[in-house]
């Protein structure tokens, strides 16, 4: 009778595999050509790849485990990094460059005197052994609690960050506005120190939203969190955010009011982007005057870092100079090109005698 009982759980796993295989192959385009059996064979290879990945794993925490015992665990073990391979490997947009800087409206008590730190409310290490044991679609769901926390408050193990500046500006603006008492700040992260850091994944929302799409599964996350997580381009990191991975920090009070502002009155109090941009007043200015004021910006939030002046006042352009309600006969490129000859190694004195009027 054991040996029956043996056979019947080596024929169902048997047949587990042979599940999952047929649906990894499904996404196979069919073919007869040797590039299609290429093709067939390398997913094949991936799969396997994976099954002795988990396995090995299994028996690395169980030194000497039954050879006798029920397998089925492992099977949906091996299915779950399946899809996690699946999932991590989804991009909406194949022909976008990753972002540099992600960036992050927070709140804090105006008492830290170090570094503040960015974790998420629950700690979950995002392991193999992790992924082997929550399905995707756990994970799915506790995305979509963490994307509706502006409608219910729930606890999360996620960090939300834009690589959209202008929005995060607005988001940080919002946050105040809404509590005179509320200390705001600016947080800007690495993305290459991010994800070196074993510790933390990031998912860009897109991406996870494509691949409900292509497992026909767009019901898992509501049309309306959708809709807000694709306007702001939203990302989310899992684990521990390393100390290196935040590179820069800066109080609001430091990027509003100034007397020689990009951030105008209108755009801290619009209620969203759209509605500042149909209240928007372009004001004419000179280029020189433009690119001081953009400039003087990526300085601020730069602080101490001047390698960090340049991309973040390219970011600050990137919406155009029209969207801060400026404009000049100068073009956006005419703009950017001058900004970067002025930020050679000559920059500070070229600044310094900028006429940037108020």
């Amino acid at each position: 009778m054991a040996g029956q009982g043996s056979v019947f759980h080596q024929r169902s796993i048997s047949h587990e595999i042979q599940d999952i295989i047929r649906e990894k192959l499904s996404n196979v385009a069919p073919g007869n050509s040797l590039e299609d059996l290429k093709a067939v064979i390398e997913r094949l290879s991936a799969v396997t790849t994976t099954f002795e990945s988990v396995l090995a794993d299994v028996i690395a925490q169980d030194q000497e485990p039954p050879l006798k015992s029920n397998a089925s665990p492992i099977v949906k073990e091996m299915k779950n990094v399946l899809e996690w391979t699946e999932l991590l490997n989804t991009k909406a947009d194949t022909t976008s460059s990753e972002p540099e800087y992600l960036f992050r409206a927070y709140k804090y008590t105006g008492t830290e005197t170090g570094r503040p730190t960015f974790t998420p409310e629950i700690d979950v290490p995002f392991s193999l052994g992790h992924r082997s044991t929550i399905p995707v679609d756990e994970f799915i769901r506790d995305l979509a609690g963490h994307l509706s926390k502006t409608r219910m408050e729930t606890e999360t193990y996620f960090v939300s960050m834009s690589p959209m500046l202008e929005w995060t500006l607005h988001k940080a603006g919002q946050i105040r506005g809404k509590n005179k008492n509320t200390k705001v700040g600016l947080a800007i992260f690495d993305v290459t120190k991010l994800r070196n850091n074993s510790d933390t994944t990031i998912f860009r929302v897109w991406d996870v939203l494509e691949f409900l799409i292509q497992k026909s599964k767009e019901y898992m996350i509501p049309q309306d969190v959708s809709r807000w997580a694709k306007n702001c381009n939203e990302y989310v990191s899992v684990g521990k955010i390393p100390d290196n991975g935040l590179v820069r920090w800066v109080k609001w009070e430091e990027l509003y009011p100034s007397p020689v502002t990009v951030i105008s009155s209108t755009f801290v109090w619009s209620y969203t982007i759209k509605v500042f941009r149909d209240k928007v007043v372009q004001q004419t200015l000179e280029i020189d005057d433009i690119c001081g004021r953009i400039i003087n910006l990526g300085k601020v939030l730069a602080g101490p870092h001047d390698n960090l002046i340049l991309p973040l006042a390219l970011l600050i352009l990137k919406p155009t100079i029209r969207f801060w309600g400026f404009s000049t006969e100068m073009s956006d490129d005419v703009i950017e090109a001058r900004i970067h000859d002025l930020l050679d190694d000559t920059a500070a004195e070229k600044i310094v005698k900028l006429n940037i009027k108020d």
